[in-house]
């Protein structure tokens, strides 16, 4: 069966979705002026070897914002994390497509920090 683009974003929207990849830095919180607080994180998820990692930017509120930037504290760690995937679409300067994933957290796990070659 094949959707049409805007199906496949009306699904990844509407049903919540787990993905595990490794962090690309540790996590950033934010206070807004309102005293929310917002953490984010990008991750890459790999698809084998062969393959190009997909990269989702993930972002969490409020008390799991505050436990995603205390948890992932540096880069490569694996987590594991839940919520809605947006797609979002747009053409750059030189003309060039670019399509970003976010996802808002619900629930997230760090599976474990990044083993050293040695």
């Amino acid at each position: 069966m094949t959707f049409k683009p805007s199906t496949t974003q009306a699904i990844l929207e509407s049903a919540e979705q787990t993905i595990v990849g490794r962090s690309s830095k540790p996590a950033e919180l934010k206070f807004l002026d309102g005293g929310s607080s917002v953490a984010s994180v990008r991750i890459a998820v790999n698809n084998g070897r062969d393959q190009d990692a997909h990269w989702f930017d993930i972002e969490a509120w409020g008390d799991l914002a505050e436990q995603l930037a205390n948890q992932v504290s540096e880069k490569g760690m694996l987590l594991k994390a839940s919520g809605r995937i947006k797609e979002s679409s747009w053409r750059k300067t030189d003309g060039s497509d670019v399509t970003s994933l976010k996802m808002t957290a619900q629930h997230f796990e760090v599976l474990g920090k990044k083993e050293l070659p040695f």
